[in-house]
């Protein structure tokens, strides 16, 4: 019985020692990927007094500067293209996910937040990506909950 029981602590203790290590061999630097994305945006539904567009990382593991733009009135519920907003973004993780979180406000107006992402491609010699994202503003979802009242 003594031998049985000295085995299993020693196959115990070398599962232990080579998780340890293993563990500690990878838990190295982790591996990022850089990659500049073109976000392009389609806002519906702009009210007279125009708006301000903000652009942050969506989570964690996405890095990138942060964007704010501002949207002159255009007229009332007209759809405005702006021109690409290019971003240097960085992911941290395995799975090289990257969001962006788009915040529209506007006056009188709660903030709209909207959420998008992709993957970014990897390789030093990647190509830019193009993100495309259609949004509709806080006003347009007023004057659509305003008409389906009842009278």
């Amino acid at each position: 019985m003594r031998g049985r029981s000295g085995m299993a602590v020693l196959a115990i203790w070398l599962g232990v020692a080579s998780a340890a290590a293993l563990g500690q061999s990878q838990s190295g630097p982790r591996m990022s990927v850089t990659n500049r994305v073109n976000l392009q945006l389609q806002i519906s539904g702009l009210g007279r007094e125009g708006c301000e567009i903000e652009v942050v990382p969506g989570h964690p593991g996405c890095r990138f500067e942060s964007v704010r733009r501002t949207v002159e009135s255009v007229g009332v519920g007209a759809v405005v293209r702006l021109d690409t907003i290019p971003i240097e973004a960085t992911s941290t993780g395995a799975d090289r996910d990257c969001s962006f979180k788009i915040t529209i406000r506007e006056p009188g107006q709660p903030p709209r937040t909207f959420l998008r992402g992709l993957r970014l491609s990897g390789g030093g010699g990647a190509r830019p990506q193009t993100l495309r994202c259609y949004l509709s503003t806080a006003s347009l979802a007023a004057r659509d909950a305003e008409a389906r009242r009842s009278r």
